[in-house]
């Protein structure tokens, strides 16, 4: 019994939409329409898509994460999403840019073997 393959559908991406373009995002949420300008392409995958917006006076980076098959329509550099699809949602402050979720002990072989601070050297 041989299985049905998926189709998705997407709207293919022209070859301008690279890490680093600024877009705009329509999203449709019931009789109500929101634009967000100035969005920077993070990250761009087969299936998703991420951008990042600065938020400067908060000093916070926003990141929306949405599937590639939610795009509906494409003019220009604006991106219109399916009819009520929120795309998730991700905050970071500025402070935590460039530190790791984990913080590692710092490892030091100084004090293994002899020591000048060991009982016979007082």
């Amino acid at each position: 019994m041989a299985r049905a393959k998926k189709v998705i559908d997407w709207v293919e991406l022209s070859d301008s939409f690279q890490k680093g373009v600024i877009v705009s995002v329509k999203v449709v949420v019931g009789n109500n329409t929101s634009t967000k300008t100035g969005l920077k392409i993070t990250n761009l995958n087969k299936k998703t898509m991420t951008v990042m917006e600065v938020d400067r006076t908060n000093k916070k980076n926003i990141f929306r994460k949405f599937l590639r098959t939610d795009i509906v329509q494409i003019e220009g550099f604006e991106l219109t999403l399916r009819k009520d699809v929120l795309p998730r949602k991700e905050e970071s402050d500025w402070g935590s840019i460039g530190q790791g979720r984990y913080q590692r002990r710092a490892y030091s072989n100084h004090s293994k073997g002899w020591s000048s601070n060991a009982p016979q050297y007082r």
